[in-house]
């Protein structure tokens, strides 16, 4: 099996994913897969933060902010999505710019529309393009997140757990 930087805890929050919609199945607004998952991942003990806010600069100038629907233990960005059929490449994109703004490491996109939970894991693609190997990266996202660079970034908004 291919490793990946956060490889066990993206697994974890995929887990998770999978048990709601096995048990919900496809069908409600997204909002209502995004509570059961807060309460998986809550079972699961795995700390996140809900609806991030993260301000948008261009030129030094701020022109707007971005919300991300879960920050799971600080690394991992989560989109969450209840679509029917196959997903738009905005979807991708979205977490991408998601992914720069906050600059977090990874990003997950769940969708929760289909008959089956479909999955996509993302690297931050300025991150990705800087290193040159899956353990560096990894050994680089290790030291990001312990020195404390993504709570300089982000506004907190909505639920914490």
């Amino acid at each position: 099996m291919k490793s990946y930087p956060y490889s066990e805890l993206t697994r974890r929050i995929i887990d998770a994913g999978y048990e709601v919609h096995r048990e919900l199945g496809p069908g409600f607004p997204g909002q209502i897969h995004h509570n059961a998952l807060k309460v998986a991942l809550g079972e699961r003990d795995s700390k996140y933060r809900s609806e991030v806010g993260f301000d948008v600069h261009f030129h030094d100038h701020l022109v707007g902010q971005h919300r991300l629907d879960l920050v799971v233990e600080e690394a991992i960005y989560v989109e969450l999505k209840a679509v029917e059929g196959a997903w738009p490449e905005v979807f991708k994109a979205q977490v991408v710019s998601g992914l720069a703004a906050s600059g977090l490491p990874v990003g997950l996109l769940i969708d929760f529309g289909n008959g089956s939970c479909e999955v996509k894991r993302l690297i931050n693609p300025k991150l990705y393009r800087q290193l040159k190997s899956t353990d560096e990266l990894t050994r680089f996202i290790g030291d990001f997140v312990r020195e404390g660079n993504i709570h300089d970034r982000s506004r907190q908004f909505g639920q914490t757990r």
